[in-house]
């Protein structure tokens, strides 16, 4: 079934803060409330300052991201206005781009504002330190959108990258924060899914059989050996990347795997029970962890191996698995080396 085709489930806020209040979930929540409304009005946008004080850089490649003003996602741009012995300037505390992109559209002659008017009394710099705190508040305390956010959301207009993202998590039987297979679905162990993401974006095309294969071997060696066992998505990526690689590794351009693929199949449903999960994904953190992963498991797979059966770093290594002890200059990263190889560059496509 998908996404859109379930029932929709629409509750009031009400009931779930009463759910949520009953479970004693929202103790440092205080009652009552803080600060003045700020008012609502229109602006010109030409009219508006911003002060490099506090406020970030006004950025030509944000407006162009935009590439133009839309009435219905522009936010109300939220100004202070200072004293009127102080000029009675303007500020931009958020909004600065939808303002730049207002006044490159020529069309719209005022925008909606949230406004504070700063007291008479204030000076120069109490404004400016009023006006940073809510800057930052703005900045810090409020709760962007989440990468499984964007793809929920983007499952509703049938989003490519949305829609291949849920058939894959439902096709490995997984489940997170409402997306996927549900509700019997096993639970990935990382709330935002980040590798799990990028597992989809590097195999979700022409190697998805793969990230299912990984999540299966992981679900027959550990899934139903402990009542709510969960699925690290960076071991899924790290054991996908190494079944990609035993068959790329056996028929791209390099040199052939032969026996030693079977041998570390066997060894991956036989033995790795026997060292568990933690010492595979321990110190991979940092950045290439799937390629570090792997190198955990053929470290532990060459312990236990015939000697002609060894897999070598170096063998990694120049069939595409990053060796964070090997520094590459860009144009052998990059480039072919020796007879049609690629080291490291675009795994696991080898003819680009």
């Amino acid at each position: 079934m998908s996404y859109k085709q379930q029932q929709e489930k629409v509750r009031l806020i009400k009931d779930l803060i009463s759910e949520l209040d009953a479970k004693g979930k929202l103790s440092k929540v205080a009652q009552g409330a803080k600060g003045e409304w700020l008012k609502t009005e229109n602006h010109d946008a030409r009219t508006l300052s911003i002060s490099k004080f506090y406020q970030r850089q006004f950025s030509a490649l944000a407006l162009n991201d935009y590439k133009q003003f839309d009435r219905e996602l522009a936010r109300p741009i939220v100004i202070s206005i200072r004293p009127q012995h102080l000029g009675g300037a303007k500020m931009v505390i958020d909004g600065q781009h939808t303002a730049g992109l207002a006044i490159c559209s020529g069309d719209l002659p005022e925008v909606p504002c949230h406004v504070l008017y700063l007291p008479e009394e204030l000076n120069l710099m109490e404004c400016i330190e009023k006006e940073s705190r809510l800057f930052h508040a703005y900045n810090t305390k409020r709760k962007n959108p989440t990468a499984i956010d964007k793809i929920r959301a983007g499952l509703c207009f049938d989003d490519p990258k949305a829609v291949r993202f849920n058939d894959i998590l439902e096709s490995c039987n997984l489940q997170i924060d409402g997306l996927g297979d549900l509700p019997n679905g096993d639970e990935l162990a990382s709330s935002g899914a980040a590798r799990f993401i990028k597992t989809v974006d590097q195999y979700g095309d022409e190697y998805r059989a793969y990230i299912v294969k990984a999540v299966n071997c992981i679900r027959r060696i550990f899934g139903g050996k402990n009542n709510g066992f969960k699925y690290r998505d960076d071991l899924i990526h790290g054991l996908t990347t190494l079944l990609v690689f035993l068959d790329e590794g056996r028929d791209k351009k390099c040199t052939k795997l032969n026996g030693r693929r079977t041998a570390m199949l066997a060894w991956l449903e036989t033995s790795w029970e026997h060292v568990g999960i933690q010492p595979i994904v321990q110190n991979t953190a940092g950045g290439n962890t799937h390629f570090k992963i792997v190198h955990k498991f053929i470290e532990f797979y060459n312990n236990t191996a015939e000697k002609n059966m060894a897999i070598s770093k170096d063998f990694l290594h120049m069939n595409g698995i990053w060796d964070e002890n090997v520094i590459e200059s860009r144009k052998d990263r990059l480039g072919k080396v020796g007879n049609g190889v690629y080291l490291t560059a675009n795994f696991p496509d080898y003819d680009v």
